[in-house]
């Protein structure tokens, strides 16, 4: 198992325990199931395979480091995640944006291949699907928000977006 998988279930993210009890959220599972229930398409803007290259790319000791600083900081992971779902749920993206942003010495430090070349790659893809029909798209609250969030790709390009409540 890689190490950065490890350290999103040391930091509680990804356990099953905290899956259980209602602390972490999925929104993902949750939009997935509702989309299969309503017998809906689902298609993704990246394979699982190219998304699991991408830690491919972070060394493997740095990803030990984060692992172990995960495991040191123990409970205050889920301090930092109940602040994000907070942050998130009042529709801050900018907020949300910031505090990804600060942590320079974790994930932070790998924005730029983790967020903001992907939101770039996502866009002409994003404008394909959307040429003919109606698209209902849900990426991860990190590519929303900033100067190179997918929110202001799309509007760069002439697209008007309206957050639903």
């Amino acid at each position: 198992m890689k190490p950065m998988f490890l350290s999103a279930m040391a930091s509680g993210e990804g356990s099953p325990e905290s899956m259980k009890s209602g602390k972490t959220v999925s929104y993902e599972l949750e939009l997935m199931n509702n989309a299969k229930k309503q017998k809906k398409p689902i298609s993704g803007l990246e394979t699982m395979e190219f998304q699991m290259g991408l830690f491919d790319s972070i060394p493997y000791d740095v990803q030990a480091q984060m692992l172990v600083e995960s495991i040191k900081v123990g409970s205050s992971g889920g301090d930092d995640l109940e602040e994000m779902t907070k942050i998130y749920k009042s529709q801050d993206i900018e907020a949300m944006q910031s505090m990804m942003s600060s942590d320079t010495e974790g994930i932070g430090r790998y924005e730029e291949l983790l967020l903001t070349k992907r939101n770039e790659n996502w866009i002409p893809k994003m404008k394909t699907q959307m040429k003919d029909k109606a698209v209902f798209f849900a990426v991860g609250a990190g590519h929303l928000g900033g100067k190179k969030g997918v929110i202001q790709l799309l509007e760069k390009e002439g697209y008007t977006l309206t957050p639903i409540k």
